[in-house]
Parts: C-alpha cells; structure tokens; sequence
C-alpha cells in the first residue's frame, strides 16, 4: 500500500528518531484529545484518497483492493478497506499449495467443500486473512491508538463462500 507507506514516512522524517515516535504515539495513547483524533483522523483520510486514486490494486492473483476510505465517527476513526476476492482464483492456488504439501493433487472438489461458509477452512482462512491485516506494517502504528480501527470487507467472487468483513480496533 504505497499510499500508506508514504504517509508513514512523511510522519517519520518529521520525526527525529525513534524515542521521539514512541513518545508521539505513547501521547496519542494516552492523551489524545478530540481534536488529536480528528487531526489524526484527517492523516488518515489524505492517505485514504491518495490510495483511492491508484485503484484497483493487485494485492495477489485472487485478491484486489478496490476501495480505500476513512471517516471520524463518535471519537472512532474507521479506514475502510474493500477487496474483491476471485474464489476460482483463490482455490486454485489453494488446491495448488495443498497438493504440494500432501505430495499427491488434492481434488478441487474438497477444496472447495472444505472452504465454503461454514467449514472449517472458511473459519480459518478469515481468521488468517484478518492476522495478516494486523500484522501489516502498514497498519501496525495505527493499530497502536485506541480510536483506531480498520473496517475490512472483501466481496467475494463464487458460489460456496460467503463475503468476508472483519473489523480491527486499536489497542
């Protein structure tokens, strides 16, 4: 997210080093006021349309981001994010990584019962997907303030999954 990316740096080098980053975010943690959150937030909506106009990026052969936004709302910013996800794409390159760690071609026929809504692997691959969110180094300083929290809502393409929407507030 090359938007994102950028607005991290921009922040950095107006930062003289990392002790000074820690206590900006430490202030924003603890102290923040309204008018913190909103300026914050607006950071973040700058950063959101930035990103908006690159669109839709390719983030994997099965997934592209196709919406970027953030709104202030009752001392919450909200950056929503929404992909469309191709799930003959996505359980292609399932049944490919699977086969490849059992040795033997797995059926697309299992693949495809194992990840439909409701199964276990559907309930994983969402877990999995909302790890890798959190886990972003993109989001990682955000996520760091209590009033922060992005809003993820993949559409997906296909018959057997459901769309997948996940939220992830800050600490």
């Amino acid at each position: 997210m090359p938007a994102i990316a950028q607005a991290d740096a921009n922040h950095e080098n107006a930062k003289s080093n990392a002790a000074a980053e820690a206590a900006y975010v430490e202030a924003m943690q603890k102290n923040a006021t309204e008018a913190d959150k909103k300026a914050f937030c607006s950071e973040m909506k700058s950063v959101a349309k930035e990103l908006a106009g690159q669109l839709p990026i390719q983030i994997d052969p099965a997934t592209h981001l196709i919406s970027s936004s953030a709104v202030y709302l009752g001392g919450k910013c909200t950056y929503m994010l929404g992909y469309s996800l191709d799930e003959a794409k996505l359980f292609a390159l399932l049944q490919e990584a699977i086969s490849k760690q059992k040795g033997e071609e797995v059926p697309m026929a299992f693949v495809e019962q194992y990840y439909s809504t409701g199964e276990p692997g559907y309930q994983n691959l969402k877990e999995q997907m909302r790890q890798n969110l959190q886990n972003s180094p993109h989001f990682q300083r955000a996520l760091e303030l209590p009033f922060m929290e992005f809003d993820a809502q993949y559409v997906v393409n296909g018959t057997h999954m459901d769309d997948i929407n996940f939220v992830i507030s800050g600490k």
